[in-house]
């Protein structure tokens, strides 16, 4: 046990429980009602494979990282990682480079091409999810919005 293992004494098996079901349900809903959509009403020349799409789309959110990040980070093997980034640098989305300081590590990065491909596919996305909210009102989508973001800090944290 570290030295923080009484610190939360009041977290109990129950609520790891409960909290490891709402994430699994959440998981779900959230490739149900978006990504699903996302990938029916894509229009954005190349079509992409799923892991593809996902390793850009974390590079445009997060920006330049290493291969073994991007492994740890989209929960992909490494060698699965690799073939993904030859076939995205093959086609012009990324590029690999030197880190500044350490030659020994390798950095991915979009190039102009991946970039502008995720604008258009971000633009696109964010229409499809303007549809899906019109179901809710404004105040839901705020505290949605508001709800996600204090289970991201909270979960950041970890």
């Amino acid at each position: 046990m570290g030295p923080d293992s009484g610190k939360h004494a009041d977290v109990d098996i129950v609520l790891a429980r409960e909290l490891h079901r709402i994430l699994i349900k959440f998981i779900g809903l959230h490739h149900q009602k978006f990504l699903c959509a996302y990938r029916a009403g894509a229009s954005c020349g190349i079509r992409l494979k799923k892991n593809q799409e996902k390793l850009i789309s974390f590079l445009y959110c997060e920006g330049q990282t290493t291969p073994s990040e991007l492994s740890k980070k989209l929960d992909l093997e490494k060698g699965g990682v690799t073939t993904l980034l030859d076939s995205l640098e093959e086609i012009g989305f990324i590029a690999r480079m030197d880190a500044p300081g350490d030659r020994r590590k390798t950095l991915v990065v979009l190039t102009g091409q991946g970039k502008a491909h995720m604008e258009k596919v971000m633009t696109e996305q964010q229409e499809i999810l303007l549809n899906i909210l019109k179901q809710l009102k404004r105040s839901e989508v705020e505290d949605l919005i508001e709800n996600l973001r204090r289970a991201t800090e909270i979960i950041e944290r970890l």
